[in-house]
């Protein structure tokens, strides 16, 4: 029993470093983040400040949502309810799976919502798409293998999305359209081909 909570405290302890690393890489990105006191779906909302080039008393704040989730291991894997997973692109949330292994440097992977969606086949039935939604549960799996990152198997690179910040996408973003660094692939195994930075 004593091993079981242990584990328990453990695994929260490491969740929560996860989403101080995100918070920490916001931070320095020129976000403001903070965690609702609530769990309302999201770990963590951060705030941009725009100033106006013109007028600085006029101060616009655009809002991020983001749900971490992190692991110890070299794959994060768990099932999640369609619906639920539909709501990363339609409440426009942003997906971090942190890698953070013992001696390792941590990593964190950005899923962007629109991205998100595009992991989906855009909605189509493909049975190619790395992340399926045609049954009532997703499954969520993403790997590391040295230095490179995958999602549902070694044919899906998604390595270029490691620690991309800037690529966050805000709560009034379309999620119906593409993102500019990603595009559909002709190979039959390979669904999405990410720009390289």
């Amino acid at each position: 029993m004593l091993d079981q909570n242990n584990e328990k405290r453990n695994n929260l302890y490491m969740a929560k470093a996860g989403e101080c690393l995100v918070a920490a890489h916001l931070l320095r990105h020129g976000f403001n983040p903070s965690a609702p006191l609530v769990d309302i779906g999201v770990d963590l909302i951060a705030y941009r400040v725009l100033y106006p080039k013109v007028d600085i008393d006029q101060v616009d704040q655009i809002q991020y949502n983001f749900q971490v989730k992190t692991t110890v291991r070299n794959e994060y894997k768990v099932p999640m309810p369609t619906n639920k997973f539909k709501e990363f692109w339609t409440n426009a949330i942003n997906l971090m799976i942190v890698f953070w292994s013992e001696g390792l440097e941590p990593a964190v992977l950005v899923l962007p919502p629109r991205l998100i969606n595009m992991l989906t086949s855009g909605g189509f039935r493909d049975p190619n798409a790395p992340l399926t939604t045609t049954t009532d549960s997703v499954s969520l799996r993403f790997m590391r293998k040295e230095n490179l990152y995958y999602v549902r198997n070694l044919h899906n690179e998604i390595t270029p999305m490691i620690n991309r910040f800037d690529l966050v996408e805000s709560i009034d973003i379309d999620t119906n359209s593409l993102p500019e660094y990603a595009c559909w692939s002709d190979d039959e195994k390979t669904l999405v081909i990410i720009d390289q930075e």
